[in-house]
């Protein structure tokens, strides 16, 4: 039995090309516009859109105890928060900050030097840490913004420096903000 090359195809080679070479560059254009627009979408808990590039910028306000988060110099996003109490001399410091360190499931360790690990109900800080220091000087001094396992706590003026927020918030920021962020508490 011979073969022989089948020259009749059912659909022109030049067709077929030009249908993949179509489809190719309306794929890779939708691509690379959601790309250019700077804003890739991604959907929150609520399934509301939330931007996940651009330059962030945390604003504290203390007397309101709100955290809100600037992209691009307008307002995303405005969490509740827990804030230093001014009674006890212990207020969330007011000046320019930016985010040094971010930190997953962090430890507690007491003055005493006793470790509280993730997940105690002892530890106060949460889901995540994100460490601040100095906008102009880099000086760290251990305040941050972290989650709690105390969720009574958020709107009140009632920590000791730190802004909490709850552990569902604190994760979603932690998401969105890069290392070098600014923060700014007012």
């Amino acid at each position: 039995m011979i073969f022989q090359k089948n020259t009749q195809s059912r659909i022109p080679r030049t067709f077929f090309l030009k249908f993949v070479s179509i489809c190719f560059l309306s794929v890779f254009v939708l691509v690379f516009a959601k790309y250019v627009s700077g804003m890739m979408l991604d959907k929150d808990r609520n399934g509301v859109n939330k931007p996940t590039s651009g330059i962030f910028k945390i604003i504290i306000v203390r007397n309101k105890a709100q955290l809100n988060l600037d992209r691009d110099k307008k307002l995303t996003r405005s969490y509740l928060v827990a804030v230093g109490n001014d009674g006890m001399g212990k207020a969330t410091p007011a000046g320019r900050y930016r985010i040094v360190n971010k930190v997953k499931d962090p430890i507690m360790v007491w003055r005493s030097g006793k470790v509280i690990p993730p997940n105690d109900p002892r530890n106060s800080y949460g889901a995540r840490w994100i460490g601040l220091a100095d906008y102009t000087t880099g000086k760290y001094r251990g305040c941050g913004i972290q989650g709690t396992n105390v969720e009574s706590s958020i709107g009140k003026h009632i920590t000791i420096g730190c802004v909490r927020m709850y552990n569902m918030d604190i994760i979603e920021l932690f998401d969105l903000v890069d290392l070098g962020t600014e923060v700014v508490v007012q």
